[in-house]
């Protein structure tokens, strides 16, 4: 669970795997998020991780984020308006 930043912090068991799989569950109508990765540890140990958000591109003016060795940032955007409109049809 996150906190009231949106932040969670968790410790890799001893000894950590190559790769690990990471994954935020967050309210789809209303985030547009990727928000599942596969990632080594290494890198993140090192330089940490940032999955984008889908269709993310240079057009989207969002602020830049300053990575630190062991964070893993999603981002997410919120959900188009006709993802809005349609998802209670499809969701479960």
């Amino acid at each position: 669970m996150t906190d009231g930043n949106g932040e969670v912090q968790f410790e890799l068991p001893k000894p950590s795997s190559a790769q690990f799989a990471v994954r935020a569950d967050i309210n789809y109508a209303r985030w547009y998020c990727a928000c599942l990765a596969f990632v080594t540890t290494a890198e993140v140990i090192q330089k940490g991780f940032m999955a984008k958000a889908p269709d993310d591109d240079a057009t989207h003016n969002q602020p830049a984020v300053n990575l630190n060795p062991g964070d893993i940032v999603f981002g997410a955007r919120p959900t188009p308006w006709w993802v809005r409109v349609l998802y209670p049809l499809v969701k479960d």
